[in-house]
Order: structure tokens, then sequence, then C-alpha cells
């Protein structure tokens, strides 16, 4: 689809439900950009957005099943939100006296290669490009009803946003009590691993890329060799693989 028919009077729109303070819910919510950035819907002045970084996050609102990020887990969340190109939007309180945490923030959040991944332009926001054929669950409890609700009445407004079919677009709304304890008990089924990508720039214009940043989702041990993206021929590649 050419980005120029896309009606999009905003700089972002949501994809998910709120995020939550688990890695479970940090996957989900990047999953959801997937239709979106793959239909080349998310460019400048128009980005997917699965919701805050939950970097720096001790805990949610769900008690137990929000228990916050490890610092492996906050690096992926960080990395991941980068490679795909979503507005960069800090939740964490900035006036915790813990100079420990803040250090490791910090080291996350002005990582420079990140950065320049996150706002690098070359006609492509990122997207997978291969995964394991295996899948694992992810503990994952969704947002309230209540909640999903109202974001997804922001995310799917009519006549105002994009518009792509998907089943990874939401959470819980419209699902009575017993369904939504069922699917929190089920969790969120991915794959094992993953790769993202995403172009940095091109030799000249209407070229092969360049250079391309690559993104490993990691929820395994031992980790696939590094395959190369099918962008045509890469003359560079430059690896950001965090794993989870």
């Amino acid at each position: 689809m050419d980005s120029s028919q896309v009606w999009c009077p905003f700089n972002l729109y949501r994809t998910s439900g709120d995020i939550r303070a688990s890695y479970g819910s940090v996957v989900f919510n990047l999953e959801t950009t997937v239709p979106f950035n793959v239909n080349h819907l998310s460019f400048p002045g128009c980005w997917a957005y699965p919701d805050m970084l939950e970097v720096g996050c001790r805990h949610g609102p769900g008690g137990s099943k929000d228990p916050g990020l490890s610092l492996a887990e906050t690096r992926s969340h960080f990395g991941a939100w980068c490679i795909v190109s979503s507005p960069l939007i800090l939740s964490h309180d900035v006036n915790l006296a813990d100079d420990q945490l803040a250090d490791q923030v910090w080291s996350v959040i002005a990582n420079p290669d990140a950065i320049r991944v996150n706002q690098a332009w070359a006609g492509h926001a990122g997207s997978p490009f291969k995964r394991s054929t295996r899948n694992v669950t992810l503990p994952y409890d969704p947002t309230p009803p209540e909640s999903q609700a109202a974001q997804q009445a922001l995310s799917y407004g009519r006549g105002s946003s994009p518009r792509v079919a998907s089943d990874r677009g939401g959470g819980t709304a419209g699902l009575d009590s017993r369904a939504r304890a069922r699917r929190a008990a089920r969790g969120h089924v991915t794959a094992a691993w993953q790769y993202f990508h995403k172009p940095l720039k091109r030799a000249r214009e209407g070229s092969a890329y360049s250079s391309v940043a690559v993104l490993l989702m990691n929820q395994v041990l031992a980790p696939p060799p590094l395959p190369t993206p099918r962008l045509g021929s890469c003359n560079q590649k430059k690896s950001l693989a965090l794993e989870a």
C-alpha cells in the first residue's frame, strides 16, 4: 500500500491495548505492530505505537502479575521498540532515589546505536523476517476490558486511523470474566525466537539497502544462527542483537 494514499491526521496511533510491566505483555504488544508495518502503514508522521516503554518500571497495577522486567528483558524491550520505529515514551518514575536503577535505565535509554536505529528511515518501519517454527508460552495477563475498550476506540476510530485486519489488535474487550481468566491462564504464545530487521539507509536512491539493523528476540537458551534479511544485496549489516 502506498503510504501517500493513507489518511493519518496524527503523528502516532496505538496498535494495542495497555502494556503491562511483564515481559509477556511486552512481546504481545510488540507483535501488534507487525500487520501495520508490513503493510507500510507506519511511516514518518504516522507511526504505529505499541504503547509506552516499561523500562525502569518495577511493577504495575496487576501486582504479582506485573513483576517488572529484568535488565536483559529491559534491553530487549527498548531494542524492539527501536527496531519497529515506535515512538519512545518513558513511563518510569524519574524521581526515584535509586542510583543503581537510574544508572541501569540510563545505559539503556541513552544507547546511541539503538536510538540511531529508531530514528533512521529508509522506507520500512521494521518487522520480523525469520522466526522459529517452535512456539513458547510467556506469562501474560491482559488489561481490564474497560481500559482495552477505550484504547481500541482510540486506535481504531471510525474514518480516522489505519485499519488492518488482524487478530493481534488487542486484548479482552467484550470478553466476560471467565473468558479473560482463560486467556490469562493460557498466556501469550509466541515464536521461540524471531529476527526483526529495519533498513537504515540506501547506497543511493532506488538501490538496494546498504545498511540494515537486525534484532533477535530470543526466548530460548541457544540462539539460532544469524540469517540475512531478504532486502536485496546488503553490503553492510549492522547488528543490534539483544537477547531476552
